[in-house]
């Protein structure tokens, strides 16, 4: 028996002690050069949904205000895994000593970063929702993602992806 389509309205309490640190004033010369080195890779598109306009890169595997609490071992090792421009694989034998390294960036689109849909009020950013339901909008057929998008509602979402 198949269970039969249905809404989960999930409230998490997402409880996260984040580490004193000081201001971020500027992006560091080092990140920079990661995003354009990317772009210049034809990597400048959002990694959801392929937008070229609005991006931002977001610290993928280890968040800029942790920097202080980062085995840089790990993150390499992390970054080797999560390859998603080659750099892990490129830069193997280079050691990781920031989080502003490129290994630890993905170009996204603002509403897939830090967005939310304001018609329904839903997140769609990485920032804004657990990472399984985050990256089905990356690895959905078309028209079936489960995360309303900008502008549209839950129920017209219902509607899009069917029974």
């Amino acid at each position: 028996m198949n269970v039969a389509e249905h809404t989960e309205a999930i409230n998490l309490k997402d409880v996260e002690i984040v580490h004193g640190h000081v201001p971020r004033a500027a992006e560091s010369a080092e990140f920079t050069r990661g995003v354009k080195q990317i772009k210049a890779d034809g990597h400048g598109k959002c990694f959801v949904c392929n937008a070229t306009s609005d991006l931002q890169s977001h610290h993928f595997l280890a968040e800029w205000s942790e920097a202080d609490l980062v085995d840089f071992n790990l993150l390499k090792w992390l970054a080797e895994i999560f390859d998603i421009y080659g750099y892990g694989a490129k830069m193997k034998d280079t050691p990781i000593t920031s989080v502003d390294d490129i290994r630890n960036q993905m170009v996204l689109c603002q509403p897939h970063h830090t967005g939310v849909n304001e018609t329904a009020g839903d997140p769609t950013g990485i920032h804004n929702l657990v990472f399984p339901f985050w990256i089905a909008q990356v690895n959905c057929k078309k028209g079936e993602c489960p995360v309303p998008q900008a502008g549209e509602t839950i129920e017209q979402a219902e509607k899009r992806i069917g029974p």
